[in-house]
């Protein structure tokens, strides 16, 4: 048997658990099925020379590893191409009717009758394993080119062809009848399955290899290991396949800077009223109408750009002093002279954003498919979900080569997309993997699907977000408008974004974007001079040390280019301050949901105590603009305001040093604590300004000698989180039934409030709806210490009732 064979089945599975097409990574299995993969294709001497046999398969495993890691980057790329094949479904019909099934094909679907019961499943790209397949079958190409196969014939290699082509389908169809009778669809992106149900044919192809037929082809040289320098014949591969790596990066990673324009945008609102950026984002108006708007996401381009909004359909004339036109969530369709009027615009240099949602929520991708049919993007009437069930949707840009768009991004959380069908030519900016996509059922509530993987849906990766360069102008198609509503607009990234967008349109083509495609094509022609300058069987090190260089050149040409595309496309800086208010993550032990609003709303009301979503996102009603991450010196230099909220990390000196020193230049503090926090460490930091948190009884004990009986009739006390001053300095009062503290420390204050809970979701409502009965006063009461930490009461409070209300 060909050992090698099935040891590469499991080298290849062992990507299959690392590369997140479909499922989230498992590195320590992936890393065991490697190495047994490895260890089982050793072919192990009858003497005990181990380290020898090893070293030998060294080399080899090398070449293959480093050329399939080669190919990660593209993969992405390619599976987001990857679709249903009804053409298939007659086919596979017919075949189960050949073995005595009942089966029939409808619309691109195979129905199969059992026992009275009618399953349902269609065929796609992405059920034939196409990425494991591609590393396997050129693993065994490179095992072939390497001598691992001597004196294999053509007639065997036809065979083997024959076999694994008759293999892929009835594997499909085998998964496909299984999840059908399971009900189970996950079958297919379980890498378990994928090497179990590729184990047969690696079998069949060690057993065809080990009994070879036809006249054997002559053995070629032998492959010793032969060192790469020594002359320049065999540095001349080398030097080819680097500059191969450099033209790659070149390709694929480089993107016309274009001529900056004057930073002037436009947003069109005349053709829907959905996600409008009129109503303030204040505390005079709560409830839908203040959540679902951009008035937040239009405020903050507005620092940063020339900004307007118009509500009648800008003329031509208006245009031609626009440098970006955004269309967000239309509703009514526009006339076939409007579609022209915006294609001549984008064709003289105009920069175009339209911003879309799921499952052709009120007709909006309808609308915006009338726009973008010009330049081949089409908004898909689905919804997008991740395949592991009751996560969220995060996006993380790309290791390597990150489109300009997504660069700044470390991890963005979508709420429900929809995906995009766009040509090959497309920038494909944001492609999201381990995905599934259930089509629009307008029977359901904002038409979503059941958002699990069903026999027949897609599943993947997903376009979310491209570019298409026509003429001297860009356009920019994104799929959740909802990520820009005020609610949503606050979370990680989503700021960064919106400003990458805007920049990246506000910009005129220029012929440096032609360059891209010569670069690819010169890249494969130095990858065949190396490869014919390595001669007709290379050795296993010349073949490994080429494409270690080729690696070498593209992570050279990467990094070079991310750092000119950071540089290259920098947003401008804001007009004034935009006074960020930092909720920290470094000692709290506050929790936010930072994702989709279905999951949030669905959370049990006791966990509502410890998370702060409502305070986070409402502080921005009272001219604070939210962030929360790490709290560092860096991060402390670009915010005036720091929250801390219920802190459960001891702090050390530096850490103390670090706040005292921020507060002493004008910053201003807020600590807030909860009784319902045991590993409270707010008395650490607080003990240097003489205040800090105790627990007491409420009401306080009556004064009683000692030994005394209880009194009868007496109030019931609880224990609560008080605060008490340890010296002069603390000023301690109430707002209403919450304590608060005020020390002046330097130019800035530290303010502290007992207890947080009144300032959780339980005690605000969630985020997602008006707030009623009780919760008013919580929103009251932010109000006034946001504007204590100010040092200004000139914010009105919000004043609740009627209204207040949508």
């Amino acid at each position: 048997m060909r050992r090698p064979v099935l040891g590469l089945i499991f080298v290849c599975a062992s990507w299959a658990f690392l590369d997140q097409l479909y499922l989230p990574r498992h590195p320590i299995t992936a890393l065991g099925l490697g190495l047994f993969g490895f260890l089982l294709s050793v072919e192990w001497p009858r003497r005990p020379k181990v380290s020898a046999a090893i070293g030998r398969e060294m080399g080899t495993w090398s070449v293959i590893l480093l050329f399939q890691a080669f190919l990660l980057p593209f993969l992405p790329l390619l599976a987001s191409h990857s679709g249903s094949l009804p053409k298939l479904s007659p086919l596979l019909a017919a075949a189960i009717r050949f073995f005595g099934g009942n089966a029939a094909s409808v619309e691109g679907l195979v129905h199969v009758e059992k026992a009275g019961v009618v399953g349902t499943f269609g065929i796609e790209v992405d059920q034939f394993a196409p990425f494991f397949l591609l590393r396997f079958l050129s693993g065994m190409v490179l095992l072939g080119w390497m001598g691992r196969f001597p004196g294999i014939s053509r007639a065997v290699w036809r065979r083997l062809l024959m076999g694994t082509l008759i293999f892929i389908p009835l594997r499909v169809l085998f998964l496909n009848l299984i999840s059908v009778q399971t009900g189970n669809p996950y079958l297919f992106v379980e890498p378990a399955w994928t090497l179990v149900t590729h184990l047969p044919l690696g079998l069949f192809i060690a057993r065809i290899l080990c009994h070879p037929v036809g006249k054997p082809e002559r053995p070629g040289p032998s492959s010793i290991p032969i060192p790469l320098a020594g002359n320049r014949r065999r540095r001349t591969p080398l030097l080819a396949m680097v500059l191969a790596g450099i033209l790659f990066a070149a390709g694929l990673g480089f993107f016309d800077p274009g001529i900056q324009g004057g930073g002037r945008v436009l947003v069109d609102e005349s053709h829907g009223d959905w996600e409008g950026t009129s109503v303030p984002f204040n505390a005079e108006k709560y409830g839908q109408a203040s959540l679902y708007n951009y008035r937040c996401w239009r405020d903050w381009l507005s620092l940063h750009y020339d900004l307007e909004v118009k509500s009648i359909f800008p003329s031509e004339q208006e245009l031609e002093g626009i440098d970006v036109l955004i269309i967000k969530t239309p509703t009514d369709p526009y006339s076939s002279g409007e579609i022209e009027t915006i294609r001549n615009y984008v064709g003289k240099g105009g920069g175009l954003l339209l911003i879309g949602d799921h499952t052709n929520l009120f007709g909006m991708s309808t609308v915006l498919n009338g726009l973008s049919r010009p330049y081949g993007i089409r908004f898909n009437f689905d919804d997008t979900y991740p395949l592991a069930h009751g996560a969220r949707q995060v996006y993380r840009p790309p290791w390597i080569l990150p489109h300009p768009l997504v660069h700044s991004l470390r991890r963005y959380s979508f709420e429900t997309s929809c995906s995009l069908q766009v040509p090959l030519r497309a920038e494909h900016a944001m492609v999201g993997l381990s995905l599934g996509r259930d089509l629009a059922n307008y029977s359901h509530k904002n038409f979503f699907g059941n958002l699990r993987l069903d026999p027949g849906e897609d599943f993947g990766a997903f376009v979310q977000m491209a570019v298409i360069r026509h003429r001297q102008g860009r356009v920019i198609a994104f799929t959740d408008s909802t990520n820009f509503s005020n609610f949503s607009f606050f979370w990680p990234g989503r700021r960064e974004l919106s400003l990458s967008m805007v920049e990246y349109l506000n910009r005129r083509n220029t012929a440096w974007g032609m360059v891209r495609a010569p670069c690819i094509l010169l890249a494969i022609i130095c990858i065949f001079l190396s490869f014919r300058a390595m001669g007709g069987r290379p050795t296993v090190w010349r073949l490994a040390g080429g494409i270690l260089g080729l690696w070498i050149g593209l992570g050279a040409g990467s990094l070079g280019l991310v750092s000119w595309n950071a540089n290259t496309f920098r947003p401008p800086p804001p007009h004034q301050d935009p006074g960020f208010i930092l909720f920290d993550q470094t000692w709290s032990g506050a929790a936010y949901d930072v994702g989709s609003p279905l999951l949030i709303r669905n959370r049990t009301p006791e966990r509502n105590l410890n998370f702060f979503n409502s305070f986070f996102v409402n502080s921005a009603r009272f001219g604070l603009l939210p962030t929360f991450g790490e709290t560092t010196e860096k991060s402390l230099e670009e915010v005036g305001y720091l929250v801390i909220l219920n802190p459960d990390r001891h702090f050390s000196r530096r850490d103390r040093g670090l706040l005292d020193r921020f507060v002493r230049r004008g910053g201003n503090l807020l600590l807030m604590d909860s009784i319902l926090n045991p590993g409270s460490t707010s008395n650490e930091l607080l003990g240097a300004y003489r205040l800090g948190f105790r627990l007491a009884f409420h009401p306080p004990p009556p004064e009683e000698p000692p030994g005394s009986p209880p009194a009868k009739g007496a109030v019931p006390r609880t224990i609560k989180l008080v605060l008490q001053a340890m010296g002069p300095g603390p000023v301690i009062g109430f707002h209403q039934s919450v304590q608060y503290a005020s020390v002046q420390h330097g130019e800035g204050r530290i303010v502290a409030v007992a207890d947080s809970t009144f300032f959780s979701d339980g005690g605000m409502g969630i985020l997602y709806k008006l707030p009623e009965g009780g919760e008013w006063e919580g929103h009251r009461i932010q109000a006034k210490i946001l504007a204590h930490l100010k040092g200004t009461a000139s914010i009105a409070p919000p004043s609740g009732g009627g209204n207040s209300g949508e």
